[in-house]
């Protein structure tokens, strides 16, 4: 059996790690570290990017080490970090967006005004009634009313004072799946309203939330981004076609940014946020990645960038 199918004691990780082909430089040094940062989540997590390829069995290249595979661990350990940061702006901004387009938006038709408290009436006129989530996310909000009833005092001094939770209250409580959700249910001519704002197409924004989303869960819960994987097919991060006449997207098809990567969590960032905290953001993913090249050889810059699926030149993302 192997270090994933069975318990093995630290001394017994370390002499599996030496068997694969992996130096141990101080023993003592990496029976602290696997204390730490489990087996599982340290060499079958990282470890891989020191394999080479086209091998039937995994062969390390040479010179790798048990350091320099926790040096890649500590590199997206950072980059995790400086994401999360931008992910919780990206949040609050399509949050408060979402929110408020929902909030001011007036159907002539029905002549409904106040949908500060009809959002927990699925047939409100600001949703989608097409929508096959919207039931459901409509009975997600009355949970969160429950929830906040018991943790968030603006909501129980809401109920306690009105008689019920504005729309604006409760968006404090929403996580960003909520987020997520919440506009896919908006009517159409909100989800415009609210993509318009931030100059790309109704479409290209959900996908955009869709991947800031996924990135978000991943960081949170410490997964790993090197090869980061925003999903594909029907519900996965496609780019539209260059033909497009959304100059934002035309402008970030230029930047050389795919939807492969941390290129793809760059490309909804720079949708999101301000033009100064995407150039905060990228920079300093750079420089998390340039300053810690020098601890995970064998491998080099170029090869963590690549691993990353960011551009050799952190300039090509500020391209017009």
């Amino acid at each position: 059996m192997s270090a994933m199918d069975t318990f093995i004691t630290i001394d017994e990780q370390i002499e599996t790690i030496e068997r694969k082909g992996i130096a141990v430089g101080d023993r003592e040094f990496a029976r602290r570290t696997l204390l730490d940062v489990s087996y599982y989540a340290l060499i079958n997590g990282y470890g891989e990017a020191f394999c080479k390829e086209k091998c039937p069995a995994k062969t390390y290249l040479e010179g790798t080490s048990f350091e320099s595979i926790l040096g890649l661990y500590h590199i997206d350990q950072r980059i995790r970090w400086i994401l999360i940061h931008y992910l919780f702006e990206a949040e609050s901004s399509l949050k408060n967006r979402i929110v408020y387009g929902f909030l001011s938006f007036r159907d002539p038709a029905s002549g409904a005004d106040d949908l500060g408290q009809q959002y927990l009436n699925a047939s409100a006129p600001g949703y989608d009634q097409a929508n096959w989530r919207l039931k459901g996310f409509v009975d997600q909000l009355g949970s969160l009313i429950n929830e906040g009833k018991k943790d968030s005092q603006a909501v129980r001094h809401s109920v306690q004072s009105y008689g019920y939770v504005p729309l604006w209250v409760l968006e404090t409580l929403f996580r960003f799946g909520d987020v997520r959700h919440f506009y896919q249910c908006c009517n159409p001519a909100i989800r415009a309203s609210v993509a318009s704002g931030f100059s790309v197409s109704d479409s290209f924004l959900n996908a955009c939330i869709r991947v800031l989303h996924v990135a978000r869960n991943c960081c949170a819960h410490r997964g790993r981004l090197y090869r980061f994987d925003p999903g594909n097919g029907t519900f996965g991060f496609v780019f539209p076609s260059k033909g497009s006449q959304d100059a934002a997207v035309e402008r970030i098809l230029r930047s050389g940014l795919s939807s492969k990567g941390l290129s793809s969590v760059a490309v909804g960032l720079r949708v999101a946020l301000p033009e100064p905290d995407y150039r905060a953001a990228v920079s300093s993913i750079y420089e998390a990645i340039a300053e810690g090249a020098p601890s995970v050889f064998p491998l080099s810059e170029s090869d963590l960038l690549a691993m990353y699926s960011l551009p050799s030149k952190e300039g090509m993302l500020y391209n017009p």
